[in-house]
C-alpha cells in the first residue's frame, strides 16, 4: 500500500552528528548529506488520493515533512485507513491530540477490523507526559475492538504486542485510583515496550515510544516531588536512549520531538546537548504548532528568548494557518468541535504557545505585545465561557429566564477551567513584570507601567476548579491552584505599591508596629472595610488563598508546586513588612522565600515558563538594594550574590530583571567587569523598541564609558 520515494533532505552545517547517520528501517535506500554527515534518508508515499486537501498536505513528507517522516508497517487491508492511520500516528508523534483522534477514527470507520487503529485512538487520551490521561475513555476504544467477535482479526503479532502493552498502561490495580496506580501502570508499560523495542529493533515508533515513557516514568511517584539519584538517574537513561535513536534515525518525527523534552531540564549539560533538537524538529517538521514551539523550551533555558520568542511566533502563526485551511467546520470543514468555535481545536499547544510568547516578549521588555498575547488569551476564555449562548446564535441576556441562564452557563466556567488557568497566569506576569521595573527605580516607561495599575481595577480572580483527577485540556490539581497563586501575588503586591504611594490617611511606613497588630493582625477575613492605615482588603484574601494553595500541593506530595507558592507568599509577606517600615524582616522573608525557590529548581521536574512568575531572587535582590544605601557594601554584595543566582545556569539565565538588578549592584559596589557584562546582555535583549528606554540608555551608557 506504500509507495517509497527517496528524497534528498539537506540541514544547516552547524549541526553534525558523527561520520554516518543511517536511518534503514526500509530497502531503497540513498545515501544524501545532511549537515555535512552521510545520511540515509527514507521517504514515503501513501495512497491520499481520498483524503482533503488539508490532510494531503499534512501527510507531506518531501522535501520537508509536514507532520515527520514516518513509517509503520500496518495490516491494514485499505490503503484509504492506511494512510488516516499513519496520519494520526504523525499527529501522535507530535502531541497533536485532537488530529490524532480524528484521523483514528477515520482509519476505524473505512476498516473496522482495523485493530491496531483502535490502539492509536486509546493511545490519543494517554497525554502521558503531560500528567493527563483519560484511563476509561482509553479503555473504552480498547473494549471497542476486544469486543468484536473476529478480534483479534488480522493484527500480526507485533501490532497484537503494541494493543497489549496499552492494556496494560490501563489496567489498574483493584482499591487504587488512576492516579494513585500512575507509577506502577507507567513502569508496566515502559516495561511492554522495551520489549517490544527489543524484539523490533527497527521500529521507530517503539525505539522512541521506549525513550518517552523513561521520562514520564522519571516524573512520577517519588520523582514527582524528591530530587534522588534514582529519578535524575531515570533522566540520563531518557536522554542517553532518544540520543541513541537520534544517531540511527534522525529524520523520525518521535525521535526528535522526545529528544526535546528529554533535554528540557534545569541542567546545562542537558539543555545545551538538546540545541540540536532545537534546530532540527522545527526543520524538518515544519507544519505542527508543537514543533514550531519546542525549540523556545531549550533557548528560554539558555536565556536566549528573543530566538524563543520567533519559535512561538512561527508556533502561533502555524496553528492560525491551519485554522484557515479549510478543515474546521467555521470555515466550511468537517471538523467540529465547541459548537463551531475553533477556539478550542489544539487549545493544549495553541494556548501554550501564546503563554510562552508573552513571556519572551515580556524579557524583552515589549510590554504592548505581551499585552496583546494577553488579550488573545482572554478572548479564548471568553469563547469558553459563553461557546453555548453564541453557538445558540446569540448572548444571554438579562431579560432571559433563569432557565435558560442555567441552560447557556450551568458547567461553563468549569468546562473553562484550563483557558482561565492560562489567562490568569499570563495576567500575573503582565502585573508582575510591569512592578517589579516600577520598583526599579521607574525603570519601565508609562505604556510599561500601565499593565500593573490594571490590577488595582480588576475583578478579584474567581475559583477554578481544583479536583486532582479531573483535566480540561491540562489537569486541574496541578495547575488550577498554581495560576490562581500567581495572578493573587500579583494582585496584592500591587495593591501593597499602590497603598504605599497613594495613601492619603496614616502613611503607611508611620503605622506604629503595635497598631498594626493589634488592630489589623487579628481581623476576620470576612471583614468587608478595615481601618485606616491597615492592608488593602485584597492582601488578606491573597495571603489566605496562596496559604491554601500551598496546603493543596502538600496534600498531593508536589513539593516543587508547594515550594513556589510557598514563595510568592513570603513576598507579599515581605512587601507587607516593607511597607511597614520593618526592613529586616521583610529582608528575612524575601530571602526565605528565594531560597525555597532556588530548592525547588533542583528538583526532577522540569521547571518551565508556566509555573515561574516573579524569580524569588530577583525580589530579594531589589528588597536588598531598595533598602540600602550605595555606602553598605554587606547589603549591595547579598544584592548582587542573589541576582548572580537568579541567572545561574540553574535557574533563569539572562532572566532580564536579574540581569538589570546584577548590574545595578555590581556598579554599585564597582564590580565594573560584571557590571559590563550584564548591562550588555541586557542590551541583547532590550532593543530600540522596547518600553525600557531609560534603563536601556543606562545600560548603553554604561558599556560606553567602560571602553
Amino acid at each position: 500500500m506504500t509507495w517509497r520515494l527517496i528524497c534528498v533532505i539537506s540541514l544547516f552545517a552547524a549541526v553534525g552528528w558523527g561520520s554516518e547517520i543511517r536511518a534503514a528501517d526500509l530497502s531503497d535506500t540513498e545515501v544524501e548529506s545532511y549537515g555535512g554527515t552521510n545520511v540515509v534518508v527514507n521517504c514515503h508515499m501513501y495512497n491520499t488520493e481520498n483524503m482533503y486537501g488539508w490532510e494531503k498536505e499534512l501527510m507531506r513528507d518531501c522535501p520537508r515533512s509536514a507532520l515527520g517522516i514516518l513509517h509503520f508497517n500496518t495490516s491494514a487491508k485499505s490503503s484509504d485507513s492506511e494512510a488516516h492511520f499513519i496520519l494520526g500516528l504523525k499527529a501522535l508523534h507530535n502531541f497533536w491530540y485532537d488530529m490524532c483522534k480524528i484521523e483514528f477514527e477515520s482509519a476505524i470507520e473505512k476498516e473496522p477490523l482495523l485493530g491496531i487503529a483502535y490502539w492509536g485512538r486509546a493511545l490519543c487520551e494517554a497525554q502521558l507526559l503531560w500528567n493527563s490521561e483519560n484511563v476509561k475513555e482509553s479503555s473504552a476504544w480498547l473494549d471497542l475492538a476486544r469486543d468484536r467477535d473476529a478480534y483479534p482479526g488480522y493484527m500480526d503479532p507485533r501490532e497484537v504486542q503494541y494493543f497489549n502493552s496499552v492494556v496494560t498502561l490501563n489496567t489498574v490495580p483493584s482499591g487504587q485510583t488512576p492516579l494513585d496506580s500512575r507509577p506502577e501502570r507507567y513502569q508496566n508499560y515502559l516495561d511492554s515496550l522495551t520489549a517490544l523495542a527489543a524484539q523490533y529493533p527497527n521500529d521507530w515508533t517503539a525505539q522512541s515510544f521506549t525513550a518517552l515513557m523513561t521520562l514520564a516514568v522519571g516524573s512520577v511517584g517519588e520523582c514527582a516531588s524528591a530530587f534522588t539519584a534514582s529519578c535524575l538517574a531515570q533522566q540520563d537513561a531518557a536522554r542517553v536512549a532518544v540520543d541513541a535513536a537520534f544517531r540511527e534515525n534522525p529524520f523520525f518525527a518521535g525521535v526528535l520531538h522526545y529528544g526535546m523534552h528529554a533535554h528540557d531540564f534545569p541542567n546545562q549539560t542537558a539543555y545545551d546537548s538538546g540545541l540540536k533538537y532545537a534546530m532540527a524538529y522545527p526543520y524538518l517538521v515544519n507544519s505542527t504548532c508543537h514543533s514550531l514551539h519546542m525549540p523556545s523550551h531549550i533557548y528560554d533555558r539558555t536565556g536566549d528568548f528573543v530566538r524563543g520568542g520567533q519559535s512561538n511566533e512561527e508556533s502561533v502563526a502555524g496553528a492560525d494557518q491551519f485554522a484557515t485551511s479549510g478543515a474546521l467546520s467555521m470555515d466550511g470543514g468537517t471538523i467540529n468541535m465547541s459548537y463551531g468555535l475553533e477556539f478550542a481545536f489544539n487549545a493544549g499547544n495553541l494556548y501554550h504557545s501564546l503563554e510562552f510568547q508573552q513571556y519572551e516578549y515580556l524579557q524583552q521588555c515589549r510590554m504592548p505585545l505581551a499585552r496583546r498575547m494577553l488579550g488573545r488569551m482572554r478572548f479564548a476564555s471568553n469563547q469558553a465561557v459563553e461557546r453555548l449562548a453564541v453557538a445558540n446564535g446569540r448572548p444571554v441576556n438579562s431579560i432571559d429566564p433563569q432557565s435558560t441562564f442555567e441552560e447557556n452557563f450551568g458547567s461553563s466556567w468549569y468546562d473553562a477551567t484550563t483557558y482561565k488557568q492560562w489567562e490568569y497566569r499570563m495576567f500575573a506576569r503582565q502585573v508582575q513584570f510591569s512592578l517589579m521595573l516600577t520598583l526599579m527605580n521607574n525603570t519601565l516607561d508609562a505604556v510599561g507601567q500601565a499593565d500593573w495599575h490594571s490590577a488595582l481595577m480588576a475583578s478579584y480572580p474567581l475559583r477554578l476548579s481544583w479536583a486532582k483527577e479531573e483535566t480540561t485540556v491540562y489537569n486541574h490539581g496541578v495547575y488550577s491552584p498554581q495560576s490562581e497563586a500567581g495572578l493573587w501575588n500579583a494582585m496584592a503586591l500591587a495593591q501593597l505599591y499602590d497603598y504605599r504611594i497613594t495613601s492619603s490617611q496614616i502613611p503607611v511606613n508611620q503605622v506604629p508596629r503595635d497598631f498594626h497588630d493589634r488592630i489589623c493582625g487579628s481581623y476576620p477575613a470576612t471583614m468587608t472595610t478595615l481601618p485606616s492605615g491597615c492592608i488593602p482588603e485584597g492582601v488578606v484574601a491573597a495571603k489566605e488563598r496562596l496559604f491554601e494553595v500551598a496546603l493543596s500541593y502538600k496534600n498531593q506530595t508536589l513539593k516543587y508546586e508547594e515550594s513556589l507558592t510557598l514563595a510568592l507568599l513570603m513576598q507579599v509577606q515581605a512587601m507587607e513588612e516593607f511597607n511597614l517600615g520593618d526592613i529586616e524582616r521583610a529582608r528575612l522573608l524575601a530571602k526565605t522565600g528565594a531560597e525555597l525557590e532556588r530548592e525547588a529548581s533542583r528538583s526532577i521536574l522540569p521547571t518551565s515558563t508556566t509555573l515561574y512568575f516573579i524569580p524569588g531572587d530577583a525580589f530579594y535582590g531589589w528588597i536588598l538594594l531598595a533598602s540600602a544605601t550605595p555606602t553598605e557594601t554587606a547589603v549591595n554584595q547579598a544584592a548582587e550574590d542573589a541576582f548572580a543566582s537568579c541567572l545561574s545556569p540553574l535557574i533563569r539565565p539572562n532572566n532580564s530583571l536579574c540581569l538589570l538588578g546584577h548590574a545595578r549592584a555590581s556598579a554599585r559596589l564597582g564590580h565594573v567587569e560584571a557590571a559590563r557584562i550584564a548591562y550588555t546582555a541586557l542590551l541583547s535583549l532590550w532593543k530600540e523598541d522596547s518600553n525600557c528606554g531609560e534603563a536601556r540608555t543606562e545600560a548603553q551608557n554604561y558599556v560606553a564609558d567602560e571602553f
